[in-house]
C-alpha cells in the first residue's frame, strides 16, 4: 500500500448470461449461501419486447453484473487482485462484504495489517481505494475512528449544550419541557 502507484491488473471480469444466471438462482431452491442472495436481490430486472422476448442487458448493466458474479465467485483473490492494483469498486466492495462476510473480515484486517506496517502518510491511490474497502475514510480506521467520537471537537467554548432553543424548550406545554438539573 506504500508503492507510488498500485501494481498489476486483474483480468477483465468474463461476461455473464444475465438469463442462465437468473435461472441458476431461481433453480437453487432452499440452498441459498449470502452470496447467492446478494447476486439475486442485486440482479437487474428482465425486460423484454412487446412479443415477450427478452432483451439484452444494457452496456452498464452488463459490466456491473459482470463485475458482480466474477468477485463472487472469486472473492478472496479478485478482492485482493483489485485492491492492489487501485481498481477496487464499490460494486466489489458491497458484493464481498455482503456476499461473503468472512473474506471481506479477512481482507479488511490484513489491509490494516499492512497499513499499520507501512504508517503514514499513505499514497493518495491507496487511501482512496482502502477508504472504499472499510466504507469510510481510510485515516480513520489507521486512527481508529471509534476513539475519534469521544474526544474533544476542540472547541473550548462549547459546553456540551445546544447554543439555541431546541423545539422542547420552546414548548408551552409544562410536561414536554426538558427537566433542567
Amino acid at each position: 500500500m506504500k508503492r507510488d502507484a498500485p501494481t498489476g491488473e486483474p483480468p477483465p471480469a468474463p461476461p455473464v448470461d444475465a438469463d442462465a444466471m437468473r435461472k441458476r438462482l431461481n433453480d437453487a431452491g432452499a440452498i441459498v449461501s449470502p452470496a447467492m442472495t446478494y447476486l439475486k436481490a442485486q440482479m437487474p430486472p428482465q425486460i423484454t419486447d412487446r412479443w415477450g422476448q427478452p432483451l439484452p442487458l444494457s452496456v452498464d448493466k452488463q459490466e456491473r453484473l459482470d463485475r458482480l458474479a466474477a468477485v463472487l465467485a472469486q472473492p478472496l483473490e479478485r478482492g485482493r487482485a483489485l485492491l492492489v492494483s487501485g481498481q477496487l469498486d464499490t460494486i466489489e466492495a458491497d458484493a464481498i462484504r455482503n456476499g461473503w462476510p468472512q473474506v471481506y473480515d479477512h481482507l479488511k484486517e490484513q489491509a490494516i495489517a499492512e497499513m499499520a506496517e507501512a504508517g503514514p502518510p499513505l499514497p493518495p491511490w491507496s487511501e482512496g481505494v482502502l477508504g472504499i474497502l472499510f466504507g469510510r475514510d481510510a485515516a480513520l480506521v489507521y486512527t481508529d475512528g471509534s476513539a475519534d467520537a469521544a474526544k474533544p471537537t476542540g472547541n473550548k467554548q462549547f459546553n456540551g449544550k445546544a447554543p439555541l432553543a431546541s423545539p422542547a424548550d420552546l414548548s408551552s406545554e409544562p410536561d414536554l419541557r426538558p427537566r433542567r438539573s
